[in-house]
Formats: structure tokens, sequence, C-alpha cells
């Protein structure tokens, strides 16, 4: 007996292909996907304390004392302040000139649960592009570790697994200087690693010979203007493709044209019935797609019901790698993993 299929609309013959559907359209494979796992290697959440200092616990700091020449590579690394990139150091190492003024963050193992403070104080300083240093003192996980068993529907709209928060602060846009003769930034190793050479003034050198910079900061198109050398965002550094500059061209409202063109970063369209939602929706989309070259698997489009998802899919049939879901899928697919 077939079995009708919320993801799709279609009908499956198994619960199974039910729970593996991926919904109205498959995304695009991204370097960035997040990993799956079992509820086997979850192991138990590790607590994260700020080590007890003469600021108290979740704060800054001040600019960090130990401070050494940077010399090298290390000085291509640390790119320019606009891209506010951070710098992971171990215990008690000196942090290069270009962080001589950054706040020093100490990262210990401890039982006291003090990681919603320091991850508010260190995505603060993450989306304005703010350098700032981490002394890490111990291993944090490379994938996800926390659960919660509460209900989903019980759970606050801000509700957030602050140590998953914290490993992608500390990690997303830094600097690695632990060993201190083979510094390494991640989004510059995925690009070498996908074919990219090395540059002497830049993150990478590009198949037509252009140096660019890597980048794992929060979207942002101006930057990429500003910086007048080809960036990288970080769902597109797997495949080498740098930001695309090119305006929005749709035929729009001046209020359309505001949500479509938003630089990045949150944000919220209020509008009644047959103002146009979807259409500013879907030209969002293809924007980023096809004028800023995001990559598809990065998006997600949410739809209130399947005939919603179907008219964002018939009109975005010429962008492909797009993942259209309605609300009830996505939510599956959230509780399924």
């Amino acid at each position: 007996m077939a079995i009708a299929c919320g993801h799709c609309g279609a009908s499956h013959d198994t619960v199974a292909e039910v729970r593996s559907c991926t919904g109205t359209r498959a995304p695009e494979a991204s370097l960035f996907d997040e990993p799956s796992y079992d509820e086997a290697s979850l192991g138990e959440p590790l607590d994260l304390v700020l080590a007890p200092d003469s600021a108290p616990l979740g704060a800054e700091s001040g600019a960090s004392s130990l401070v050494e020449p940077v010399a090298g590579d290390l000085a291509v690394l640390a790119g320019p302040e606009e891209l506010g990139r951070a710098l992971v150091v171990g215990p008690g190492q000196a942090a290069p000139a270009p962080w001589a003024d950054a706040p020093r963050f100490v990262v210990d193992a401890a039982v006291v649960a003090a990681v919603g403070e320091l991850v508010g104080r260190l995505q603060a300083r993450w989306v304005k592009r703010r350098r700032y240093v981490v002394e890490l003192a111990v291993d944090l996980p490379t994938g996800p570790t926390e659960r919660d068993d509460t209900e989903p529907w019980r759970l606050k709209p801000s509700f957030a697994f602050p140590l998953d928060q914290l490993v992608h602060l500390v990690w997303a846009n830094a600097v690695d200087l632990r060993n201190a003769s083979a510094p390494t930034f991640g989004p510059r190793s995925m690009a070498l690693s996908a074919g990219a050479t090395t540059s002497a003034t830049a993150d990478i050198a590009l198949a037509d010979g252009q140096d660019a910079w890597c980048d794992g900061g929060p979207l942002d198109v101006e930057l990429a203007r500003r910086l007048g050398t080809p960036l990288l965002p970080a769902p597109n550094v797997g495949r080498l493709e740098p930001f695309g500059l090119t305006p929005p061209t749709a035929d729009l409202a001046p209020d359309q044209m505001a949500a479509v063109a938003h630089r990045g970063g949150p944000c919220r369209v209020i509008s009644p019935a047959g103002s146009g939602k979807t259409r500013t929706l879907t030209e969002r989309a293809r924007h980023l797609v096809r004028d800023q070259r995001l990559s598809p698997g990065a998006l997600g489009l949410v739809a209130y019901n399947k005939r919603a998802a179907d008219e964002m899919g018939e009109r975005l049939g010429d962008t492909r790698g797009l993942d259209i879901r309605t609300l009830n899928s996505l939510g599956l697919a959230i509780l399924t993993g």
C-alpha cells in the first residue's frame, strides 16, 4: 500500500522511503553540509567555561598582553582587517601583532555552565568582524555533541545548543596558531584541497591567476566589493567560486528590491496577502545563486504548504540545486536528522 509523503507530495512504498525523502527538490551537495551521526556517537555534553581570571566568567580579558612579531605565511593568513579573522592559540601562547589589540578569551574544561555568556560575546565580535583571540586549553568536538529531549513544541524560538555555537565561533573564521611553525586557516586549507594554489599576497590563487581571499565570516557582498579582491564565502570554498558582484535586475517595487538585495544576516519582511511575497522570496534566491554565485546547497526555501512550495519550484525552475520545503517537511527533516 502506497504511503503519502509530506516531503514531496507523492507516495512511497515504505516508511523508510518517506523518512529519507529530501523534499520537492534535492539540494546540491555542499562542502558545508551538516555531518550525519547517530545517537550512540553523541556522547556526553562537554562543559566549557572561561578559566578563572581577573575578569568575571564570560567577560573579555582585555587586549592580549602576549605579543610576538608576525612573519612569513602568518602575515598573509591574518588577512585584511575588514575580514575580522580570529586567532586560536594554546595556553600561554603569544599572539602576533595583528591580534595585539584584540580581546583574549580563555576556554578551559570545567563543570560550570558559562558557555552561553561566552558565546554571546564571541558572536557579537564575529558578526561585526572584529578580531579576537581564543586561548584553547581543551579539544573542542568536531561535530554535534549536544542533545535535548524536551518536546520540540516546548522550546523557545531562541533555543540553541551553546556548545555547537561555540565550536562554530571558535573555528569558522579563525587562524589556528597552536602549531606556531605551521599556522592554518580552515577555509584556505579547504580551497587548497579543492585545487587552488598558494599566493604570496592573499589566501589563494584561482585557476585564472587572480588572487583571492577565503572567508568564514557572515555573508556580506558589500565587503567583497570593498576589498577589491575576489572573496570566496564559506559555502563556495569547496568549488572555488568567488562572490559575484552583479546587482539584482528583476522588475520589482523599491521595497521588494530592498529585500532581494539585502546584504546578509537576518531580515524580516512583513507584508499582506497578494503583495508579492513569493516573488520577492524567489527573486532573492535567484539573486543569491545567479548574481552573487552563492552555492545553491547553502540555501533553503520554506513554504507554508505543498501548493506554495510547488509554486516556488516552478518560478525557480531555471535555478538548479535549491532545497524547497514545506514547514512540515522541514520540521520532520530536523527531527529525524
